[in-house]
């Protein structure tokens, strides 16, 4: 994703050495990890969909497509949308994010966490702007949701580190907040406002 960020944003010399560089990754990851329907978490667990390594390969996906022009990039990476949606929550907004659950210790799959939301956000933002398809500035909205009326505490002027089992994250959890998260959401609603030109209320 660096290599592609970089093809795609600035205009160097390197620019054909980057994507190259990105190709071959690409290419190892799809030799090591992809199932023909998603992406592994691990070469171990091939039995389970996970949010983080499909909504990753997201983004560099949308990248490689836009450094290039190649359709199957994009195709991919819309495909992978359509792969996450066992995910997505159907009783409150967001989407489950279960890479960490046994770690934070969740008794149940209501697990979301604002690092991976927030990588959902930068993917399906770049899918909008790709595509011009409404179904992921939606997506966008929901995310969104789930991250004001969930994780959001206005009077802490904090976004907290996850919610679990039914609750907000709480001071002994491993994890309890995070501030990189707290700056990476930030730029990424940067990010959509100033490239979508759009922003849900």
């Amino acid at each position: 994703i660096v290599n592609l960020q970089q093809a795609v944003l600035f205009d160097t010399p390197r620019e054909a050495e980057r994507i190259a560089s990105a190709r071959t990754v690409l290419g190892r990851i799809d030799e090591e990890a992809w199932d023909g329907t998603m992406y592994l978490f691990a070469p171990d667990r091939p039995d389970r969909l996970y949010l983080y390594p499909n909504i990753v390969m997201m983004i560099a996906l949308v990248r490689m497509h836009q450094a290039t022009g190649e359709a199957p990039f994009l195709e991919r990476a819309e495909a992978l949308f359509d792969a996450i949606q066992p995910l997505r929550c159907t009783d409150r907004p967001g989407y489950h994010s279960p890479y960490s659950a046994e770690t934070m210790g969740a008794q149940t799959d209501d697990y979301s966490t604002l690092s991976a939301m927030n990588y959902s956000l930068f993917a399906f933002s770049l899918l909008a702007q790709a595509t011009g398809k409404a179904v992921y500035r939606d997506e966008i909205a929901f995310v969104l949701d789930f991250v004001r009326e969930y994780l959001w505490v206005p009077a802490d002027g904090k976004v907290y580190h996850h919610w679990m089992d039914g609750r907000l994250a709480i001071p002994t959890a491993p994890e309890y907040y995070c501030i990189g998260c707290n700056l990476q959401l930030i730029y990424v609603l940067w990010w959509i406002r100033s490239n979508l030109d759009w922003l849900p209320e």
